[in-house]
């Protein structure tokens, strides 16, 4: 009777290894599979990738050219302003380079700002749009 118990209790340790196996892998291949659908098919994340290469790219402007702006906010600017017709009205004065990212607040942008700039991100004039209440959080997003 007690080598069918260490039998029953050895089995169990294999199907609870194997079964741990199956859920590592599962994992793994979950990560890598959103990250791949995350680059490929994601719309804002294409958005935001094609706003922040430009905006590394930002310099200052020479004599008699427009402004060199660098502009970033949450939704409240993405939403909230017409970013074509900005850049159209604005055109001769200042070139606006936006970077636009839902939920973000005031730390989000202070972060991804010094890496901007260590980056070799020039612009003449930096404007933050986010709520007050932003100023206020403290803490940033984990994302």
């Amino acid at each position: 009777m007690h080598s069918s118990t260490s039998d029953s209790k050895s089995r169990a340790m294999t199907y609870a290894k194997v079964l741990a196996g199956i859920c590592a892998i599962l994992i793994i291949a979950i990560e890598i599979f959103s990250g791949y659908l995350l680059k490929h098919h994601s719309v804002t994340y294409a958005r935001i990738s094609r706003q922040y290469d430009a905006a590394v790219k930002i310099r200052p402007a020479g004599p008699g050219e427009p402004a060199s702006v660098l502009m970033v906010g949450n939704s409240l600017l993405l939403h909230g302003v017409e970013m074509n017709r900005l850049q159209a009205l604005t055109f001769n004065s200042m070139r606006i380079n936006p970077i636009l990212l839902e939920a973000t607040g005031y730390y989000d942008w202070l972060y991804t700002l010094e890496r901007l700039f260590r980056q070799g991100a020039r612009p003449q004039v930096v404007v933050v749009g986010v709520g007050v209440n932003y100023f206020l959080e403290n803490g940033m997003r984990q994302d």
